[in-house]
Order: structure tokens, then C-alpha cells, then sequence
């Protein structure tokens, strides 16, 4: 229960910031591009908390193709 423990607005929160220092232009950034993209998909088709899981692999897998 994320909102339980206020987790569904300290995670986006904690992620936006540990982006800020990592950003070292467009091109590096295409993975999280890929990664917020299929989130999102995956939660407006599946149930549940999987649009997290799917997410972070389909961007690991996005950067290691593009580099």
C-alpha cells in the first residue's frame, strides 16, 4: 500500500532528483525516455505495480542497445 507510507509521492520525487546530477544530455537520456514510455503503457494495460518492474527493464535493456 504506497499510500499507506506516502511512498506514491516520495518516489517521484526521490527519482527526479537523483536524475538531475546523472544528466549528461539527450542522447544518454533516451533509455529513461524508454522507460517512463513503457511504464506508462504497462500501467494503463496491466493491473498492479508491474509498469515497475517493466519500466526499469525495458530501459537496462534500451542502454545497453544503445551503447
Amino acid at each position: 500500500e504506497p499510500r499507506r507510507f506516502g511512498l506514491d509521492l516520495v518516489m517521484p520525487i526521490f527519482f527526479g532528483v537523483m536524475l538531475v546530477p546523472m544528466w549528461k544530455g539527450a542522447r544518454p537520456a533516451l533509455p529513461w525516455l524508454i522507460a517512463g514510455l513503457v511504464s506508462l503503457l504497462v500501467h494503463a494495460l496491466v493491473p498492479g505495480y508491474v509498469f515497475i518492474i517493466a519500466g526499469a527493464v525495458a530501459g537496462g535493456v534500451a542502454g545497453m542497445l544503445i551503447e
